[in-house]
């Protein structure tokens, strides 16, 4: 816990927007062009906006002008040219679209790249809570049909949550702000995806075991040593492809790269293989309320070895 909650807290300062030509490897093309820019014209040169009126007024204009000169660059005219003086992913430069759409009032709109990415951003915020919940809801449903269980699916939409948060983290931490609105969405679904797979086959097992011994802590160490291989195997396959993505020239590949194999690594060997069987200890036969079967209490605990080493 103290491992994931370390990972997951620079997500504390995640600010979600579309990052700029600033961002782009050094020596590229976009970043060269872009670096020439902010030199000539001033960092805000690369995100001007543009006020638009629903109705020309000569006067109106003349002055709404005077009022953004106080805070930004603006060339007179029917249509407004806002330069301003923050580049286009710097948070001054959002919260200048908000200014602008205030004093400008109901009449007037705002526009440019940074305004569409502004907005954007907004509402995908604004539906990120929906979707989670929806996401996680879901998978505690089908959790539970599977395996009549309440504690099952609730343990693991929290352990999912956490995996999320230290993933998210991790990104924020390697590349800083601002993270693509998409991004999290993204690695959530592709997360609870991936992390389902490993929980219905550790979760499997134990319960076809528990059904046998009846005794839950021998059946939690006969699951996680017949599948605790095999899912590290198995994540540590997918970690490998991911992490080629994170070489790639596009920022949004490498964050995507990067977090997919922090996500697929950290929930297997952390998750799955550690902090979800400690959890099922420690609940023990309520694990399987609401089924009736009781507790076997004097159920061994195996540990022969075969001769090759094996725990059987």
């Amino acid at each position: 816990m103290l491992v994931i909650a370390v990972l997951a807290a620079p997500a504390l300062g995640l600010r979600l927007g579309m990052p700029g030509a600033a961002h782009d490897p050094p020596g590229s093309p976009t970043k060269i062009a872009d670096t020439l820019l902010t030199e000539a014209f001033g960092p805000g040169a690369n995100g001007q906006l543009v006020l638009v009126p629903e109705r020309p007024d000569p006067a109106a204009a003349e002055a709404l002008r005077k009022i953004v000169a106080t805070r930004a660059g603006v060339a007179p005219g029917p249509v407004l040219t806002v330069t301003p003086r923050t580049g286009p992913d710097d948070p001054a430069t959002a919260e200048l679209v908000g200014w602008l759409r205030e004093v400008a009032g109901p009449g007037w709109h705002v526009g440019g790249a940074v305004a569409v990415q502004a907005d954007f951003s907004a509402a995908v915020t604004s539906r990120l809570p929906l979707f989670l919940a929806a996401v996680v809801a879901i998978s505690v449903l089908v959790l539970a049909l599977v395996f009549r269980s309440v504690l099952i699916p609730l343990t693991a939409a929290v352990m999912n949550l956490l995996t999320a948060g230290a993933t998210i983290g991790v990104v924020v931490a390697v590349f800083g702000g601002p993270i693509e609105p998409y991004l999290p969405v993204f690695l959530f679904a592709g997360l609870f995806g991936l992390s389902m797979d490993y929980e219905v086959f550790l979760i499997s097992r134990i319960q076809e075991e528990w059904r046998r011994t009846g005794h839950t802590r021998a059946a939690i160490v006969e699951g996680l040593v017949s599948t605790g291989r095999t899912i590290t195997a198995a994540a540590l396959i997918m970690a490998l492809v991911f992490a080629a993505f994170a070489f790639v020239d596009s920022r949004v590949v490498r964050e995507a790269g990067v977090g997919l194999t922090v996500a697929v690594m950290l929930d297997a060997i952390v998750i799955r293989c550690l902090l979800v069987p400690a959890v099922m200890v420690k609940l023990g036969a309520a694990n399987w309320w609401p089924s009736r079967r009781r507790e076997h209490p004097a159920a061994p605990i195996p540990a022969a070895r075969d001769k090759a080493g094996w725990i059987r």
